[in-house]
This record gives structure tokens, sequence and C-alpha cells, in this order.
């Protein structure tokens, strides 16, 4: 098959019919714009078309999903601890990471479904022990969990390791529940005021500048927290109660992914 019949097969694809939120948003948008592009009409168009179509996709995938989440939570291993964790807003990870709509979201590679990298969870706590427990008056304290390089606490070391050894936790993905996915993609703004001076092709910014709202969608929901302790070590039971509280608190009160300085990424526990 040539490279034109290729295209010609594939020029048209049905994005309603798509269950994958991630593959219509990194491959199906038929127009690319510019932030500042706000003349392109049918530009804007495909970008609000193609995040309405994301988030059909996100809640058409529930049937399928629900299957995959619970054979995942049944391979978590033990001994580990889990909780259901529900934003108080909304949360936006990988907003900052290239993509054609230029604003990222992270969603799950196979599903197309919202998650939390277990990366993103480990390096909150992390700062969140250095800056928080570590750093108080008591000096006992930032012996125990400061995270500072080459003078990392006993506890922090323990927790999260060095450059020389593994930590004792790990910090799996969070995935979103299942009963969640049909609202889970929620229609969002961004509005720059003064993009001129942001992309520097103006001096400063003034009063006369026009804002510039860019549509693209954040995350609502509840999502399964889990961490789990390496069995070989001593008392790994222990430090996993320790590791709960500090994702829970850093959770509350800082928030995961971007935004967070405007309330979004704000995670609680669910009750019961």
């Amino acid at each position: 098959m040539s490279v034109r019949s290729r295209r010609t097969a594939l020029g048209a694809p049905k994005g309603d019919r798509t269950s994958h939120a991630g593959l219509l948003l990194n491959r199906y948008l038929e127009s690319v714009v510019s932030a500042a592009d706000t003349d392109n009409i049918k530009a804007q168009a495909a970008r609000q078309e193609i995040l309405r179509l994301a988030k059909g996709a996100s809640a058409a995938s529930r049937n399928l999903y629900n299957l995959a989440y619970s054979r995942w939570e049944r391979s978590l291993p033990k001994p580990r601890m889990n909780r259901e964790f529900e934003a108080t807003y909304r949360l936006i990870v990988g907003l900052g990471g290239h993509h054609v709509l230029e604003t990222g979201l992270t969603l799950h590679h196979t599903y197309g479904t919202p998650l939390i990298p277990g990366t993103a969870l480990k390096g909150l706590a992390a700062k969140y022990c250095h800056e928080v427990w570590g750093n108080t008056a008591d000096g006992a304290n930032y012996e125990k969990f400061s995270g500072a390089p080459g003078e990392e606490g006993e506890c922090f070391r323990v927790l999260f390791g060095t450059q020389d050894e593994g930590g004792l936790m790990t910090f799996h993905d969070a995935w979103i529940t299942p009963g969640s996915l049909t609202k889970a993609l929620v229609d969002d703004v961004i509005t720059p005021h003064h993009s001129e001076y942001y992309s520097g092709k103006q001096e400063e910014p003034t009063d006369f500048d026009s804002p510039i709202p860019i549509p693209f969608l954040s995350v609502s929901g509840t999502f399964l927290v889990a961490l789990s302790a390496d069995r070989s070590r001593p008392n790994p039971d222990k430090w996993l109660d320790l590791a709960f509280t500090l994702v829970t608190q850093s959770l509350r009160e800082w928030g995961v992914g971007g935004k967070t300085s405007s309330g979004y990424g704000r995670l609680t526990p669910v009750a019961g």
C-alpha cells in the first residue's frame, strides 16, 4: 500500500467512536492552532471539538477500565496501605508537558484514563518531608527527616532512599476509580493577559494587552492511592504507616500536579 493510499484510508477517523481519550488528544486534532492565534476560527473549533470528544471517550471506557482496575488493585503487593482520595476541586498533572494542544495531561497509556504517577507522589512526599517535617525548630527533626543532598536524615533515607540505596517504600501510580470516569475530564481555561510579553515579542506588559482564553481539560474525581513496603527490611508496617501519613498530609496541604497555588491538586481521604 502506498503512502498516499494509507493516508486516504486513515484520513477521516471517527473520533466519536474512540474510547481512548489519550489517543484522541494526541492524534485526532484536525487543525493545529497556536495559543495566540485567536483569529483562526476553524482551528479554535477543532480544539474545542477534540476536548469534547475526549470527555466522551473517558466515559465510554468505563466497562473495560473497570476490569483493568480490579486486576490492578488485586496485583498490588503486600504489606501495603491504600485508600481512596477525592479531589477537593480539580487537578492537572502533566500540564507543562510537550503537547500539540500546548497544555498536557497525564493519562494512562493503555486506557487513556487519568492517573497520578507514583513518581509524582514520591517527589511530593519527599519535598514535604524535608521542608515541613524536617524544617522545624526541633533539631532532632532535621536530623531524621532532612532531604538535603548529602545530609539525608535517617527516616528520609529509609523512606525514599539515596543515590546509592533504594528506599523501603514503593509509591504506586494512583488510578482513578471507575465510578469517577463519567465526569473525570472537565472543561477548564487558562487566560494569559500578556501573551506578547511572555513570548518575547513585546518589551513590557501593558494595560492594553488583550487576554487570550486557552481551553484545556483538568480532572475531577477519586483516586486510589497505594503504598507498599519492602518486607525484607525491618518493621515494614511501622514505616508504611509513617509514609502514608506523610502522603496524606502533603496531598491535603500542598497538592500534586500543576497550578497548586490556585487551589488545584488537593486531595483528601474519602470518609469510611
